[in-house]
C-alpha cells in the first residue's frame, strides 16, 4: 500500500522517518549503556528475582526483535515462527558484544523497513488482533521504541545502585 500524492507520486510519510529516527536515537542510547556496564556488573543480580544488567539488556534486544516481528506481520511480509522471549533466567546468555551487535543490528533494520512505511501502512491493523485495537504505528511507538526506553532506564537505575553499593 501506498499513499499517492494529488500529482500521482508515491511517497514515505514523514512520520514513519520521525519514528525511524527515534528508534536509532533510542537504541543508540541503550548501546552506549550496554557497552559501558563494567564487567562486573554485567551479570550482577541485586535482590532475589531481579534481573541483571545484562539479562534486561538481552531482553531488549529479544523483545525489539518480536516487536518488529509483529510489524512485518501486520505489513503483510511472511514471517516465520515468532520468537521467544525467555523472561525466568535472571542473567544474560550472550556477551556484552554480542547483544550490541544484534540491538545495533536490529535497530538499524527496523529503522530501515519503517522509514520507508506510508501513511496507510502506519495504520493498518496490529497483527494478531487485540483489544484496544492497535495499528503498526502504535506497535512501533509502544512497545518497541518505548521499551528499549524502559530496559535502558532499569538498566542504568541498577547500575547507580551498585556504584553506590559499592560506595559504602
Amino acid at each position: 500500500m501506498h499513499v499517492v500524492e494529488p500529482g500521482g507520486g508515491e511517497f514515505p510519510s514523514p512520520r514513519a522517518r520521525a519514528l525511524a529516527g527515534e528508534l536509532r536515537a533510542t537504541s543508540g542510547a541503550l548501546i552506549a549503556v550496554v557497552a559501558a556496564i563494567d564487567p562486573d556488573h554485567w551479570s550482577l543480580v541485586r535482590k532475589p528475582g531481579e534481573w541483571s544488567p545484562g539479562k534486561d539488556a538481552e531482553h531488549a534486544v529479544d523483545a525489539a526483535t518480536m516487536h518488529l516481528w509483529h510489524v512485518c506481520l501486520a505489513l503483510g511480509m511472511p514471517q516465520a515462527d515468532p520468537p521467544v522471549i525467555e523472561r525466568a533466567r535472571l542473567t544474560a546468555r550472550r556477551s556484552q558484544a554480542e547483544l550490541a551487535a544484534s540491538l545495533r543490528d536490529c535497530a538499524e533494520t527496523g529503522a530501515q523497513l519503517i522509514e520507508n512505511l506510508t501513511d496507510a501502512q502506519l495504520e493498518l491493523p496490529a497483527r494478531p488482533l487485540r483489544r484496544p485495537p492497535r495499528t503498526v504505528a502504535d506497535i512501533i511507538e509502544r512497545p518497541l521504541i518505548r521499551h528499549l526506553v524502559t530496559h535502558r532506564e532499569a538498566i542504568e537505575l541498577k547500575l547507580r545502585a551498585a556504584r553506590r553499593q559499592s560506595n559504602r
